[in-house]
């Protein structure tokens, strides 16, 4: 196999960036070797180096083009700001749940993602930077308008963790939920009706937040 010439770079460094990104979502960083990047890209392993320094290198520059990937969920989602925001809540809910459970189990990113969580390396502050932080700091929004008052960035970002863990049970434990409940199914019809159960949950979960901070609060007619 020759190794593609300087003027063919732009081209050679896509195609190791493609088929790294699919390599390493399947194999994970620890199991993927540089030959296998190179045979599954068609280049000589030499572009590796050249181009990205290293197999680290290349598995960090893997993670930022996942985040921005065509067609992998964007980091910030796209709920309607002008809405109630408990509607905001319902809607964020719901888009994370159809991201995770019905093409997050299958996408690249998703996979890039999980395996990051279970074996985190460096490359986990580039997913946290351009993916997880910008959608908590989405939910912290919103979490922030339905406390008002009682509301402190302790207790949003506790809240944040107690929504998203109900969300990602549902990924995690996916093969232990169904061993629990026979018969569940994963379709997007079950997925909405669960994202809809862990808001009307969370929504509860607040009010009661919201009146143990404020306990002197009086009810009007």
């Amino acid at each position: 196999m020759q190794c593609e010439q300087p003027d063919d770079g732009g081209n050679v460094r896509e195609r190791l960036l493609q088929a790294a990104f699919e390599v390493f979502a399947e194999q994970g960083f620890k199991n993927t070797t540089v030959r296998d990047i190179c045979r599954h890209a068609a280049v000589n392993v030499a572009a590796v180096n050249y181009y990205f320094g290293s197999k680290q290198g290349l598995y960090e520059e893997v993670c930022r083009y996942s985040c921005g990937a065509a067609g992998e969920a964007p980091a910030v989602l796209p709920i309607d700001t002008a809405a109630a925001p408990a509607e905001q809540l319902a809607d964020f809910i719901r888009q994370f749940m159809r991201t995770i459970l019905l093409r997050g189990s299958s996408s690249l990113q998703g996979k890039i993602m999980a395996r990051e969580m279970m074996e985190p390396t460096s490359a986990l502050q580039i997913i946290v930077k351009e993916i997880i932080r910008p959608r908590q700091e989405q939910l912290s929004a919103i979490i922030r308008a339905l406390l008002q008052k009682a509301a402190d960035e302790t207790l949003i970002r506790r809240c944040c963790f107690s929504i998203v863990g109900q969300c990602l049970y549902y990924r995690s434990a996916r093969v232990v939920a169904q061993e629990l409940q026979p018969g569940l199914v994963f379709d997007e019809k079950a997925v909405d009706a669960i994202a809809d159960h862990i808001t009307l949950f969370t929504l509860q979960a607040l009010r009661g937040i919201a009146r143990k901070a404020n306990p002197c609060r009086k009810k009007t007619n």
